[in-house]
């Protein structure tokens, strides 16, 4: 079975805010969620760490990111 993270966790290894995900999802960045449900949202771990290691995390305004 893949592992599978939460948003919480995928947005702690990115950096980023949590509300940084939903917008990158709206905008069809990063890996894709898995939905299980109108509100449970996870990530396949793979993904992310290749999506990470691959550099295509976009740049956060460093005020963003002292924030998340």
């Amino acid at each position: 079975m893949t592992e599978l993270m939460t948003r919480d966790e995928f947005a702690r290894v990115a950096r980023v805010h949590r509300r940084t995900l939903d917008a990158w999802a709206t905008k069809g960045i990063g890996p894709q969620p898995v939905r299980h449900g109108p509100r449970l949202i996870r990530y396949r771990r793979g993904e992310v760490e290749k999506w990470l290691d691959e550099g295509d995390v976009p740049a956060v305004p460093a005020a963003a990111a002292r924030d998340g």
